[in-house]
């Protein structure tokens, strides 16, 4: 018999030699101490063998994001029941990580217990650290008797170091109801060293019909809601597979909280578009293998970050949603979806005092991680890409910082003297000329 089930038999014998009108009271704090057992007994390890789920609590998999050359972030969801609010309820729960140098884990060199959160949807954000540059790791997680899918992660090489290739891998803009993640399949057989994810990890429309597959849920707005349409999107075997492969570096587009958003403004100008914003990003966080760093207080996250492989390569993952000026030329009483696509339509978009990151333009580039479909950065010491636009739409949102953006970018990428710049969104990667 455990020390957990000592301590509640010993307490329910006291309860029932009490009055009835005090036995009420002893016994919801005898549950309430049962489910803080895990902070009051000597080991938390001992403790998580006695939380009991539903279902196999792993069904999202595991995954690893933002790697360094001496770490990563691992990343798990406790979620037995994923198309039924998860199936956890309010507990929290202690879950073991392991960091092996093999996948048998007969070399384990880190490990820890982290403790799963109901306010973060049972999601766990480890910080690795400690770990070698430039190689591959195992990782796994234990909880309740439970073991997750092994992972395989790896870490950067030093800043410095010299290399000579680096593998990436770029995806964005996956609607479930579109198609199968089969891609992802093809991706996993090149082995890439690391994932760049630029934008639309969900689409938040309801279900329409004739797809080739249907969304669950109605179009979320709650954090429950969005949480939901995650777990559909999670349980993908081929996707789950590809995150579990190699570790990722992620950033937002529009559709992971709705439509051609841009900073406070939704696309049909509702006034509890902040709320529903703050809903869509937590959903994201509690499902991407960021850093504990990246949730803000404020309903916001912080995903401008840099990677840097060695001497070969460096990544920089921007963040042009939550801080850019509302999308330019708009219809009437819209905030988004139609607007004029030529300048002598919508001159408010060459206005230099409009910006896409909040940053007065200033990028350092060497590897220009982002969701929009297209680079065009003219001007008179601007930079251009050959990437191309999808739809005509996004290469006007991207360039809606207007001239002075341009020729800043080209600028920097000048006295940078950056060998190969190039630009990696939308669904394509390219070299950055300059002119």
């Amino acid at each position: 018999m455990s020390d957990l089930d000592s301590m509640v038999l010993k307490r329910l014998e006291r309860i029932r030699e009490m009055p009835q009108s005090q036995r009420r009271r002893a016994l919801l704090k005898t549950i309430f101490a049962a489910a803080l057992a895990p902070w009051n007994l000597p080991s938390a390890r001992a403790a998580s063998r006695e939380v009991l789920f539903t279902d196999y609590p792993f069904k999202l998999g595991v995954a690893s994001g933002f790697p360094s050359e001496s770490g990563m972030t691992l990343w798990t969801r406790l979620c037995p029941d994923p198309m039924n609010d998860g199936g956890m309820g309010v507990m929290q729960v202690p879950m073991d990580w392991e960091v092996a140098s093999d996948e048998a884990f007969s070399n384990v060199v880190q490990r820890g217990t982290w403790y799963a959160m109901a306010g973060l949807g049972h999601s766990a954000h480890v910080p690795v650290t400690g770990l070698e540059p430039d190689r591959w790791y195992f990782y796994r997680f234990i909880a309740g008797g439970e073991t997750s899918p092994v992972g395989r992660t790896r870490t950067l090489p030093s800043p410095g170091a010299a290399m000579s290739q680096l593998r990436f891998g770029l995806a964005s803009c996956q609607h479930f109801e579109m198609g199968y993640f089969s891609a992802y399949r093809h991706m996993q057989a090149d082995a890439p060293d690391l994932v760049l994810f630029v934008g639309d990890y969900i689409y938040e429309y309801n279900a329409a019909a004739g797809r080739v597959r249907r969304h669950a849920h109605a179009e979320p707005y709650s954090l429950a809601e969005y949480r939901a349409r995650y777990a559909q999107y999670g349980v993908d075997s081929d996707l789950q597979t590809m995150r579990q492969s190699a570790p990722w570096a992620m950033t937002v587009d529009d559709h992971e909280v709705m439509n051609d958003w841009a900073d406070d403004v939704g696309e049909g100008l509702d006034p509890s578009f902040v709320a529903r914003r703050a809903a869509g990003l937590q959903a994201y966080f509690e499902n991407m293998p960021l850093p504990m760093s990246a949730l803000l207080k404020n309903g916001r996250l912080a995903l401008n970050r840099s990677l840097q492989a060695g001497s070969l390569a460096g990544f920089h993952i921007l963040d042009d949603r939550q801080y850019r000026s509302p999308i330019a030329c708009s219809r009437p009483g819209m905030g988004g979806s139609v607007f004029a696509a030529k300048d002598q339509d919508c001159p408010e978009r060459l206005d230099a005092k409009r910006t896409m990151l909040d940053a007065g333009g200033a990028m350092q580039v060497s590897v220009l991680a982002s969701d929009r479909g297209a680079l065009s950065l003219g001007g008179a010491a601007g930079a251009r890409s050959k990437l191309g636009s999808l739809d005509g739409a996004h290469d006007v949102v991207l360039r809606a910082g207007g001239g002075a953006l341009e020729v800043q970018a080209g600028e920097q990428l000048r006295r940078l003297r950056v060998v190969a710049p190039a630009a990696a969104g939308g669904t394509r990667a390219a070299p950055i000329e300059l002119h």
